[in-house]
């Protein structure tokens, strides 16, 4: 909840209280103006306590503006036409043989491109191997499809 709204309420109240002091005790009017200055400090605070706008919420509702209107004007990218890629066999990747190579095709790991696109800590938890060697794979894999 915002404080600053209690604030200004209790401003207004003490301000009414004082006219109403004011105009039935005219011979006492410092109870009047006391009442009149706490109000005045109760809107003071309410003041400076209400919500700032900044700089980097405007800056943000620009930001979304500009993205919305981007959104709308964007014309809808070309299709891309696939390349034609060699598919690379895993057993021509240095460390991996015929049977590790039936393995990862049973982990649905079947070409280089597969393999490169791997977490090296995923691939050594399924296969049974070091991050280490997990890592040359992958990396000997891009090496692979860089050379097609």
């Amino acid at each position: 909840m915002r404080t600053d709204y209690p604030l200004y309420i209790l401003a207004v109240i003490c301000i009414l209280f004082s006219i109403v002091l004011w105009s039935i005790y005219q011979e006492q009017y410092l109870y009047a103006i006391t009442l009149l200055i706490i109000g005045i400090i109760f809107a003071i605070t309410g003041y400076a306590l209400r919500p700032k706008v900044t700089i980097r919420t405007r800056i943000e509702e620009k930001r979304v503006e500009t993205a919305e209107r981007e959104e709308v004007s964007m014309p809808p990218a070309p299709p891309t036409i696939p390349k034609e890629t060699k598919e690379v066999n895993l057993t021509e990747i240095k460390g991996i043989g015929p049977k590790r190579a039936n393995q990862l095709k049973k982990l649905g790991i079947s070409t280089a491109e597969d393999l490169a696109k791997m977490d090296p800590q995923e691939l050594s938890s399924k296969v049974g191997i070091s991050q280490t060697a997990a890592q040359r794979w992958i990396e000997r894999a891009k090496k692979t499809l860089e050379k097609d």
